[in-house]
């Protein structure tokens, strides 16, 4: 279906939709090294530069922060929709939106409806909120101790704008991911509390490469137990 004109300049969906759309053809350790590229051309754009998915589009002058914010950013927020509603009811939205707006100008507020008829509104007021907001969370881990076969501590949202969200904590022993867990973030400090299996020594924030996030890419992100 076409776009509407403020598509332009008002948010893409139809790339961020086929940038994300693009995994689902491939295998998974196909798909993490793709959504690693998009975590970390994301994170690597400057702050400075970085804009609301809704104020990006095909006018923007630097393809450098349109490629980062409409396909990559957009993308791993897609798949964060996906982690939040599930695979089923996110492919169930996006074949009503091509079936109910065929030959239809679109933008992202025909999208929102259509995913709407397979969530709950806490769902829309949250991507609506990351889709209006400047950047991403930048998340990390302190006060960490084992106690018990669980990791306590806290999840720090630094900066000044919050968001709200999960992220997956990778437990490793030495390079070899053991388990998935999840965290939830939307205060500036969180309580972390997760389960942990026998042998872990270290820990990975996003090990998959499932949320926006900024960070250092070049910058190691495991933590020592």
């Amino acid at each position: 279906m076409p776009s509407r004109h403020e598509s332009l300049h008002r948010g893409q969906w139809n790339e961020t939709l086929a940038e994300y759309t693009s995994s689902w053809a491939l295998e998974p350790d196909e798909a993490l090294a793709l959504r690693r590229r998009w975590s970390q051309n994301y994170a690597s754009l400057d702050e400075s530069s970085d804009r609301p998915i809704l104020q990006i589009g095909s006018y923007t002058s630097h393809w450098k922060v349109n490629e980062a914010i409409t396909y990559h950013k957009g993308a791993l927020l897609m798949t964060s929709l996906e982690d939040r509603i599930g695979p089923e009811a996110l492919m169930k939205a996006l074949a009503t939106f091509v079936r109910t707006r065929e030959g239809k100008p679109s933008g992202w507020e025909d999208l929102l409806n259509a995913i709407g008829e397979q969530s709950d509104a806490d769902t829309i007021t949250w991507l609506r909120d990351w889709l209006s907001k400047s950047s991403a969370p930048r998340l990390i881990l302190e006060e960490l101790k084992s106690e018990e076969k669980q990791l306590l501590g806290k999840l720090i949202q630094e900066g000044d704008s919050l968001f709200e969200g999960r992220v997956e904590i990778g437990v490793y022993r030495d390079d070899k991911l053991l388990g998935i867990e999840w965290a939830s973030f939307k205060d500036k400090v969180n309580s972390l509390e997760v389960r942990l299996p026998n042998r872990v020594n270290r820990i990975r924030l996003d090990p998959r490469f499932r949320i926006p996030r900024r960070y250092d890419p070049d910058m190691p992100e495991f933590y020592k137990l």
